[in-house]
């Protein structure tokens, strides 16, 4: 995976989650999601990047809800 790959999986998780403080440090980075960016249009790779990302928050406590997927 790329690191635009990346960035998406970051932005996705965050707007599930709404850690906006990513977005906004996602923006500084000069990164803009499409519109249509959210979880189902992830690929392979990045919906398992997305999991793991997911669960290491859950064991440890650091989301603390999640708001849904679109």
């Amino acid at each position: 995976m790329d690191r635009i790959g990346r960035l998406e999986v970051w932005s996705v998780l965050a707007h599930d989650y709404g850690l906006y403080g990513i977005v906004t440090r996602l923006e500084r980075m000069g990164f803009r999601p499409g519109p249509m960016l959210r979880y189902d249009t992830l690929q392979n790779d990045q919906r398992v990047e997305y999991a793991d990302r997911e669960a290491i928050a859950e064991r440890t406590g650091a989301y603390s809800r999640k708001l849904g997927r679109a």
